[in-house]
């Protein structure tokens, strides 16, 4: 069976949806993403896992870019072993039998990855009367895609440059991905040899940034503040992207706890620039997942732990107390005046010294005993 690790580093893999009218724009992220999927399965077992076997290609496929090497062979499942077979025939069996039904699992999780990216367009060309989908492999699937979507038509090319342009819309993207989702389109119209302009590319990312309102002011900024002989596409995303994360962060802390993700995303954008069109869109799907609802349960969560105290109490050790305010050592004076309103005493035995102790050591109560602080830490205690 597959590994938990080899299925958590296969559903790393997020395979984008092939749908809509320009499916040729979205099949090279689409085949990259089916790559680093299959890669990732039995990655322990074999070099580059499935791809070992040449599991997206077809014979034909494989003998035209392998005319030497043959194509290897997925395990088989063994023949039982005799009654009286020894203990290495019996491991050896074992071995196999398990190779086979990891191999036969994983085949079967990658063609499954593979057609939920599809539409029932799709779906019901690849359907068969009487099997379905049961018999198909990865590599007809991989085949039957390429060759229905694999040519780019002039629509495609101007659906993309639209793309190119797009106005930002916060309550749509975040500026990381906004940028991302720019140079992939890039790198795709380059891949095709309709690459577009240096001057072009920057002057299409400042008119779609200063024309949406979130991003007005950031541009004006960019332009007030910023030499022109320095201006281009790449310097422009990396302005944005850091100015968009101060004013998310800006007078919340809460926030700019999570304002390192921008970085990230900016290298990875950085990093995509020189490769191919398709391998950038894995990491950029990945981390365009994480919704809203996500990262406002991640804020709540930071708030929640912020709220645990740091100090610490003689009777109950590091724990999540306001210094003296613990009930067992303390409690208010029934005496109190509208004017102090029960005042806060320290209970017998218990003495003012162990009330206001800020770490664990030995303290006398009031009727003379000594007594120990309590060592202990509960969980959430900070030390700052």
């Amino acid at each position: 069976m597959l590994h938990p690790l080899e299925m958590e580093g296969a559903a790393a893999s997020k395979i984008p949806e092939v749908k809509g009218l320009h499916k040729a724009t979205i099949l090279p992220k689409w085949k990259a993403a089916v790559n680093a999927f299959a890669m990732n399965l039995l990655k322990e077992r074999y070099p580059n896992g499935l791809l070992y076997f040449g599991i997206l290609l077809t014979d034909e496929a494989w003998a035209e870019l392998n005319p030497i090497d043959p194509r290897p062979q997925f395990p088989q499942y063994p023949a039982m072993h005799g009654a009286n077979a020894s203990q290495a025939a019996i491991s050896i069996y074992k071995e196999e039998k398990e190779s086979a039904l990891a191999v036969s699992r994983a085949r079967t999780l990658l063609v499954a990855a593979m057609l939920g990216a599809l539409d029932s367009v799709d779906l019901g060309s690849l359907f068969h009367p009487e099997t379905g989908h049961a018999n198909l492999s990865p590599a007809d699937v991989m085949k039957f895609m390429v060759e229905a979507h694999g040519t780019i038509t002039d629509s495609d090319v101007e659906y993309v440059k639209d793309q190119t342009t797009t106005i930002f819309n916060p309550a749509v993207w975040g500026v990381p991905n906004w940028v991302a989702d720019k140079v992939q389109n890039y790198a795709f119209l380059r891949s095709i040899d309709c690459e577009t302009s240096a001057p072009d590319q920057y002057r299409n990312l400042l008119s779609s940034a200063r024309n949406s309102p979130a991003l007005k002011k950031i541009i004006e900024k960019y332009i007030s503040d910023t030499d022109m002989a320095d201006r281009n596409f790449v310097h422009l995303k990396s302005f944005l992207i850091t100015q968009w994360a101060k004013v998310q962060t800006t007078g919340n802390p809460i926030r700019a706890a999570f304002a390192g993700r921008a970085s990230v995303a900016e290298d990875q954008v950085n990093e995509s620039d020189d490769e191919d069109p398709g391998m950038p869109v894995v990491f950029a799907a990945a981390a365009s997942a994480r919704s809203v609802d996500e990262c406002e349960k991640e804020i709540a969560a930071l708030k929640g732990s912020l709220k645990v105290a740091k100090f610490y109490c003689f009777t109950c050790g590091h724990c999540g107390h306001t210094g003296t305010k613990c009930k067992k050592m303390t409690s208010h004076d029934a005496t109190g005046t509208a004017t102090h309103p029960k005042p806060r005493i320290v209970r017998s035995p218990y003495t003012v010294d162990m009330a206001n102790a800020t770490e664990p050591k030995s303290l006398k109560d009031a009727t003379g005993k000594l007594c120990k602080g309590n060592p202990g830490v509960e969980k959430g205690y900070r030390k700052a």
